[in-house]
């Protein structure tokens, strides 16, 4: 019994356990209301590349095909197998094919992701400044879109944040050096997790390595360096240094035994590949590997602004409240390793500077490094918090800035609101200043009838914590501002609101999955419409008007919508309609000739598609 009873006092939770276990409770708890927000938003799934990682996940189920199925395009899938290997179970053993269970991955990285910036803030900052980070991150502008989207991306960022806080423990830890091999296995493990997620490898591994290098090979140490004679000489005395530096880094985290199990899971997965798409899957990688990087025919499209304003668009607020942190150091100092704030500029660095040379550029690129900036804000209100009125002018300039960030987030959460919920009443101007989502439920108009009220009276406790130097109280505020500011955003403002395509789009697949059944049925090809994934199948695809007349039988059932209506030739001479003139074919005197495909049956979903001027959805009974 002795023994029993001194065991379990050897295991008790410490009380700085128990304070970090209630700042997990918090962050956890203000993530779930982020992602909430995103789930009563209006429907997107049809954007950001989703149906593609969709369509990838049901034609994994409907063809056996785990390795590289085909998607709702008939292309072959343009990302790693990981994140539909997590869906397609779910779906298998659910049978439920709706926004949620095609985005679970998402949503579980985003709340791993949302404790590993806590952790890390607390590795280099201390618990307060974790806490907060975590909580900038948490509800920084872009995660409203981001955690709850069906995409590889949070899941790839979640694998590179744990990789970073792996090496972060094995580099420069120098108490834990028991915990040493755990930690290199997860190192190793998150990489080749990350590399089965997106990229294969070439998107995670050079980011992972590119922060390993320039924190190990760039620290402090040079001025041996700087005595020896002549230029040649120190050249190359500061090579060897590097040198040294790196092979002792790669010792560290094992690096020959890391790329030979690198090596080991994913050269089978590549030759699969390979073995299974042929000429299909080479044009997959030169479209998405080699032309992103370097261009090319049929590149993708490369951002129109600056990597820099991406990311500090992005992640606003905390990219103001980072900046003012940098203030406190000189700027000769950011990158020295004696320097706190040396971690989270290397890997902003090794992020986007890689990313900004890539002829494919994309802001979503950048997430892996939105926790750098996160902890670099929450850094400067921590040691703001420490100040007072009697530190110098340039504290108070900094507690001016923290005011205002959070006094903007207080102004537009009162003030937004109220401009939506009283638009009939507004002058003319302004009315045609401000669009009006297509659908708006009930329940959205309650929650910004409370959302302005709270916005209004945090404006009134702002300016009086600010007055009284309660920086705490104005980092508090901020927190519980931007998820009203980001719940504004995604059901008022966004394109997907305003467009209402969607909730059109989910609305149609359930009215004609009613009437279809288990019944065969073709689609043409439209992707941006991609209606047939939320039936949870596939439909027989078809680009011209002789492929629907020779279909077989069995197939009853025609998804189209106006524009492939022209496409299909599906017209005849006249005047065009009001309908045909919302999807740009106004100057082409037709009119749609529907009783060449067969009987259109009626949804009671008159909705028209903006995507790509789709115009309005059909489902046709085919004629035999």
């Amino acid at each position: 019994m002795t023994d029993t009873a001194t065991d379990c006092s050897s295991h008790a939770i410490r009380p700085a356990d128990r304070a970090r276990f209630g700042d997990v409770a918090i962050i956890l708890a203000v993530a779930v209301i982020v992602i909430s927000i995103g789930v009563h938003a209006p429907g997107h799934s049809y954007s950001y590349a989703q149906m593609r990682q969709m369509g990838a996940t049901v034609g994994m189920i409907e063809s056996g095909n785990w390795i590289l199925p085909r998607n709702h395009e008939g292309r072959l899938a343009r990302k790693p197998q990981l994140y539909s290997w997590l869906t397609a179970p779910v779906l298998l053993a659910t049978g439920v094919y709706n926004d949620f269970t095609f985005r679970w991955p998402s949503v579980a990285a985003s709340l791993g992701c949302a404790v590993l910036v806590y952790l890390l803030g607390l590795r280099w900052y201390g618990r307060r400044a974790g806490l907060l980070a975590a909580l900038l991150w948490t509800t920084s502008i872009h995660m409203g879109k981001l955690m709850y989207l069906g995409t590889t991306d949070m899941l790839n960022t979640f694998w590179i944040m744990l990789a970073i806080l792996c090496a972060d423990r094995i580099l420069f830890d120098r108490k834990d050096r028991v915990g040493l091999k755990r930690w290199v296995i997860g190192l190793w493990a998150s990489i080749i997790l990350g590399a089965m997620t997106k990229g294969w490898g070439v998107a995670n591994l050079p980011l992972i390595a590119g922060w390993i290098a320039l924190t190990t090979g760039l620290g402090p140490g040079f001025k041996a360096v700087g005595e020896a004679r002549g230029v040649p000489r120190r050249i190359l005395r500061g090579i060897a240094l590097v040198w040294s530096r790196w092979r002792a880094a790669a010792k560290r985290i094992r690096l020959l035994w890391g790329i030979l199990a690198f090596a080991a899971v994913l050269g089978p997965i590549w030759g699969a590949m390979f073995y299974i798409g042929g000429e299909d899957f080479i044009k997959v990688i030169n479209t998405e590997i080699f032309k992103r990087a370097v261009g090319g025919e049929n590149a993708p499209k490369p951002s129109s602004a600056p990597t820099l304003a991406w990311l500090l668009f992005y992640t606003l607020p905390g990219s103001a409240l980072a900046i003012g942190a940098l203030t406190f150091t000189r700027p000769r100092k950011w990158l020295a390793n004696s320097s706190a704030t040396a971690l989270p500029l290397w890997w902003i660095i090794a992020v986007a500077v890689p990313f900004s040379l890539a002829h494919g550029f994309r802001p979503d690129y950048l997430l892996p490094c939105y926790v750098s900036v996160a902890i670099l804000g929450a850094s400067g209100i921590d040691r703001l918090r420490s100040m007072g009125p009697g530190d110098g002018r340039w504290a108070s300039c900094l507690r001016h800035l923290l005011a205002f960030v959070v006094i903007v987030v207080c102004v537009f959460t009162a003030g937004t609101p109220v401009l939506y919920l009283y638009h009939e009443y507004l002058p003319e101007y302004m009315r045609g200043a401000i669009r009006m989502p297509l659908s708006i439920e009930p329940e959205t108009w309650w929650i910004l009838a409370g959302i302005a009220p709270v916005g209004l009276g945090l404006i009134a406790v702002t300016i009086r914590a600010s007055l009284r130097w309660r920086i705490g109280t104005l980092a508090v505020i901020l927190i519980v501002g931007m998820p009203g500011v980001l719940f504004i955003d995604r059901h008022m403002i966004s394109r997907h609101a305003q467009s209402g395509d969607g909730e059109t789009m989910i609305e149609f697949a359930r009215a004609a999955k009613k009437v279809v059944g288990d019944d065969a049925f073709a689609v043409c090809v439209m992707e941006k419409a991609g209606t047939e994934l939320y039936w949870g199948r596939f439909g027989r695809r078809i680009k011209t008007l002789s492929e629907l007349k020779s279909l077989g039988a069995d197939v009853r059932w025609f998804v189209t919508c106006d524009r492939a209506l022209i496409q299909l030739e599906a017209s005849a001479p006249g005047p065009a309609s009001r309908d045909m003139k919302t999807i740009g074919v106004e100057n082409t005197n037709v009119r749609l000739d529907t009783e060449r495909i067969g009987v259109p049956t009626e949804l009671n979903v008159n909705r028209l598609i903006k995507e790509d001027d789709l115009g309005k959805l059909y489902l046709f009974r085919l004629q035999p």
